[in-house]
């Protein structure tokens, strides 16, 4: 990615693209890291890590989704992001050493590299192109905080639930005649736990959008009929 101009900052594409908390990366994002490990399986549900642990490893999702979460001392669950597909999680805390502040949670059936914090540490050392990625990811997901929190402070639960259906068309959703098929199920509960609401307001705000034609559901899976309709 090149420098950027106004026009760059306050495209809302580009925005949205920057901010979304569903992270999917290219399959040759992390070069060699990855060379001579073997990918760990966790079961759908599998808590990978908790909140507070240290950790000896980075991880690098080769196939499913992870969520990141963070639990108030009620147990209030916060979601944070969904490393998806190649997406690297868990450096942040591994490479200083310190307890994680979010738990780590299979959604699917997952398959991972557990990359050691020495092997990582020497990447960084001796490949200036890793280094950069590396950097790139962890401020992406810095401002993937900041929107969170700006959103949470200055947008009503319709809105978040909007702009949450144009982040996930823009990592599974596939044009058709109709509009924008999204071809990964989720439910209510799910995308609450990320925009911070309640499961009975994001199932309500479906059902207005599914009234006013703008989404609907075949045969399990979402499609977006309208999707300049979401940019509100």
């Amino acid at each position: 990615m090149g420098a950027l101009s106004n026009d760059d900052i306050y495209n809302e594409d580009f925005s949205r693209q920057v901010t979304n908390p569903w992270v999917k990366l290219s399959p040759d994002e992390w070069g060699s890291l990855t060379e001579g490990l073997y990918p760990t399986r966790f079961d759908k549900n599998t808590v990978i890590y908790h909140q507070g642990d240290m950790l000896r490893f980075a991880f690098i999702v080769k196939s499913g989704r992870v969520r990141l979460s963070y639990y108030s001392e009620a147990g209030e669950e916060k979601g944070i992001l969904i490393a998806e597909e190649n997406c690297m999680f868990g450096e942040a805390a591994a490479l200083p050493g310190y307890p994680t502040y979010y738990t780590a949670t299979a959604i699917v059936d997952c398959e991972l590299y557990l990359v050691p914090i020495p092997k990582l540490i020497s990447t960084i050392q001796t490949d200036s192109d890793f280094a950069l990625k590396l950097i790139m990811l962890m401020a992406r997901k810095m401002r993937i905080y900041s929107a969170q929190e700006i959103e949470l402070s200055f947008t009503e639960a319709y809105t978040r639930t909007c702009h949450a259906l144009l982040y996930i068309a823009d990592v599974y959703g596939k044009p058709t005649n109709e509009g924008i098929l999204i071809r990964n199920r989720f439910t209510h509960q799910e995308l609450a736990n990320m925009i911070h609401t309640s499961r009975v307001s994001v199932a309500n705000v479906f059902s207005e959008l599914t009234k006013c034609g703008i989404i609907a559901k075949q045969d399990g899976h979402y499609i977006i009929l309208k999707p300049d309709e979401l940019y509100v």
